[in-house]
């Protein structure tokens, strides 16, 4: 009798442990699936095996020199189907039966009675069965007289009669495709053999006691490993002996070739620890499968974790219960895998990471909240799940009882995305001012004037992303960004009873509100001033239009502004001035608010030029931080003066000019001759090492700031800033002209990927 074992099985259920090979490949204790399946066959006597390959091989092919195994003659059969029963017709060539085994099973049966049995029954196929108490992903059969009458997928508990699962180990007769087309991706079992017992066709079963798992989930997998070292009913059990000094080993456990277990490490019983495996100190694996070649860093925990080959896990790195880090994937320091979380091969984990769910494309990062405010949930195509999930975590950020104002714009489908939000805000028993599709500035103005501790605005761009936004604009403290991120990427969310619920206040009358605050800066009618707002934004185009269009002098000097897209900036432009940027017009609004005896506050990196503009008015100027910590509660405190708004209000900064132009009836050219030109610009540099060394380096040619390095030169100065998430920089240039600016931008990319490059400081 021919032994055909099928290998071709993608194994999609036990990804991404099978993203690079097939099942039968897998390793347990030290050697692959497939050798323990041929080791069971020379056992029952088979001189010759037929491989059925199909997905990874040559990398099957390639494990057997010479074709032969133990001195079993190893046939190779391609098959182009998708299907098994095509690649078992295929296997079979001129052989008229064949002993059939699906290559993803462990077992110790006794072949040579099954095959025995098949013969007495002179039936036209045999299966192999065995009763289980779990029926989860198992074809069962009922039997009567030893003949299959029916076929059931996972029957539930009421099915009586359904006891004997299918093994995936079968006798088939040729003859039995007579009748059934397998050229389909036809499956033997659920389809070929389903139909022969559909059509009485004498199917029969042999049932019997023995040790046999089906490899389907890493569970699957972790389990096989554990029968090897614990159970005596298998003949392939292995005890790995070895000298470890200072670390602790608690047998039985397998440990492979040139492994390395550091002092003060803790191996538990049931582990595997695989090829050129490294576990560092402080370590503790319990019931884990580590890969060859992996590295497992000082004081990480694995609980019957997968960790696939070339892996490299950082400091502190916690996998759960059946989680798989996949194949020369790397988890940076301090990130945890929760329970069953997968990560695909080849994917970076940023340290201190919460995974919740599996990383198939791209890598996973920490939500943070960045300089601007902007939150990427995610991976930046947030559904409404993650939406709640942060609104809980929003509210859990305040007390019980404290108002979050929350608004939305761009497409309606953001309303959704809202909705969401502001369930999972409440649900943390906080109280919400829904103030529905409105601009950003609108937000801003609602989050002071309802005195709420911040807002949270749905849909800032085309790819899902939030902002979080204090009274006026201003970046939220610190504090409440560590709590958000906290709760969001921990779950250490605040669950309050649902008689403590937060309640929702639709506030319609928002906008008309704010309308009101900027008409409260405009004449009745302009004087010399023509203004046009363009902006891609409709709904602020409405406004715009609104508060300007009955207003314009017609003969008065045109003036173009141009919002942008959340409309918290604006430029200018006249045929006198040409293109004024956002910069010298917050600066000429600076100088209307020092003649009134007035404050300014900007944001830490805004243009020296508002200083030296602030020096010759003899203004107050302060510059609060994007990531305060309290050291700027005065700059803050200004920031969030009504009036201020006009630092991150493009609506409201046109409005501001357009009604000082007016008063004093003069032109923006003649405004802007007292307010300082500089040129500016920004840039974001990648860097691979750490921030903080790079600051070390840098400092010996800089003057350390509130928010990193100051470095100038000649005419020209840069504010330095490391990200929040800690992969680059933020270079915010300035010069006497744009080229100045460029060039020192280019200086210091340079400089900084010299450092990077630097032995030792990455």
């Amino acid at each position: 009798m021919k032994a055909i074992v099928l290998c071709g099985g993608r194994g999609e259920r036990l990804m991404p442990m099978t993203e690079d090979k097939p099942a039968v490949l897998l390793r347990l204790c030290g050697k692959e699936l497939i050798y323990y399946i041929l080791d069971t066959l020379k056992e029952a006597g088979f001189e010759k095996v037929t491989l059925a390959l199909g997905y990874g091989s040559k990398q099957i092919a390639a494990l057997f020199d010479r074709d032969m195994y133990c001195g079993m003659k190893i046939e190779l059969s391609h098959s182009d189907g998708a299907g098994t029963a095509d690649a078992v017709y295929k296997a079979l060539g001129n052989d008229e039966q064949a002993l059939v085994i699906e290559g993803n099973c462990l077992f110790n049966c006794d072949l040579k009675k099954f095959m025995e049995f098949h013969s007495e029954q002179n039936a036209v196929c045999s299966v192999m069965t065995k009763k289980c108490e779990n029926n989860e992903n198992c074809i069962c059969v009922s039997v009567e007289d030893k003949i299959a009458s029916a076929v059931m997928r996972e029957p539930s508990a009421d099915k009586t009669g359904f006891e004997n699962c299918m093994t995936g180990i079968y006798i088939i007769n040729k003859g039995i495709f007579d009748d059934y087309n397998c050229f389909d991706g036809q499956d033997l079992a659920e389809v070929v053999i389903t139909a022969a017992v559909s059509d009485l066709r004498d199917v029969c079963v042999y049932s019997d006691e023995f040790y046999w798992e089906r490899i389907l989930t890493p569970k699957g997998f972790l389990k096989c490993q554990r029968d090897i070292l614990f159970s005596d009913k298998l003949r392939i059990r292995k005890l790995t002996e070895g000298n470890f000094s200072g670390a602790t080993l608690i047998a039985p456990l397998y440990i492979g070739k040139n492994v390395t277990i550091m002092p003060g490490a803790v191996v538990e019983k049931g582990a595997v620890i695989d090829d050129n495996a490294v576990i560092k100190r402080g370590c503790r694996v319990t019931g884990s499968y580590v890969g060859i070649n992996c590295v497992v860093s000082e004081n990480s925990e694995l609980e019957e974790a997968v960790i696939c080959g070339g892996a490299k896990l950082g400091r502190g790195v916690k996998c759960r219960s059946c989680s798989v880090v996949g194949t020369n994937s790397s988890v940076g320091a301090e990130a945890v895998i929760e329970k069953e979380v997968r990560i695909w091969s080849g994917r970076r984990i940023d340290g201190g990471s919460r995974l919740y769910k599996n990383v198939q494309t791209g890598r996973a990062r920490k939500t943070i909240v960045d300089e601007e405010g902007e939150c990427s949930l995610g991976g930046g195509q947030a559904g409404a799940e993650e939406l709640v999930r942060f609104g809980i975590a929003a509210g859990t950020a305040v007390n019980i009882g404290e108002h979050i104002a929350v608004a939305y714009g761009g497409e309606e489908h953001n309303r959704i995305l809202q909705q969401a939000l502001v369930s999972g805000i409440c649900s943390a028993g906080a109280n919400v001012f829904d103030l529905g599709n409105v601009t950003l500035p609108q937000l801003m103005y609602a989050v002071k004037t309802l005195d709420c501790k911040f807002g949270i605005y749905v849909g800032i761009n085309a790819s899902g992303h939030i902002r979080v936004t204090a009274p006026c604009g201003l970046p939220v403290d610190r504090d409440t960004e560590l709590a958000i991120e906290k709760s969001y990427n921990e779950r250490s969310f605040r669950m309050s009873d649902f008689r403590q619920y937060g309640r929702v206040t639709e506030h319609s009358a928002g906008e008309e509100l704010y309308i009101r605050f900027v008409d409260s800066v405009l004449p009745s009618g302009f004087s010399g001033v023509n203004a046009e707002i363009r902006t891609s934004d409709t709904r602020a185009a409405v406004i715009a239009d609104r508060l300007f269009h009955g207003r314009n002098d017609i003969d008065g000097e045109k003036i173009i502004f141009h919002l942008s897209a959340q409309s918290d900036k604006c430029t200018a432009y006249t045929e006198l001035t040409g293109y004024v940027g956002w910069e010298r017009l917050v600066n000429l609004c600076a100088k209307i608010r020092y003649e009134k005896g007035r404050s300014v506050s900007v944001p830490y990196c805004f243009s020296s030029a508002a200083d030296i503009l602030a020096e010759s008015e003899g203004g107050r100027l302060y510059r609060y931080y994007s990531s305060s910590c309290g050291e700027d509660a005065e700059a803050r405190s200004a920031a969030a003066e009504i009036g201020n708004m006009f630092v991150n209000d493009g609506l409201y900064l046109a409005a501001c000019i357009c009604g000082y132009l007016s008063e004093k009836e003069m032109s923006l050219y003649s405004s802007l001759k007292n307010i300082p030109d500089v040129y500016s610009t920004q840039r974001y540099v990648t860097f691979g090492g750490k921030s903080g060394r790079l600051m070390e380096k840098l400092a010996a040619e800089s003057a350390v700031s509130g928010e990193g390095m100051i470095y100038g030169k000649d005419n020209s100065r840069a504010v330095i800033r490391p990200l929040r998430n800690g992969n680059g920089v933020m270079i915010f240039a300035e010069g006497a002209s744009s080229e100045f600016a460029a060039a020192l931008c280019d200086e210091l990319q340079h400089k900084i990927k010299s450092l990077e490059n630097e032995q030792g400081l990455s």
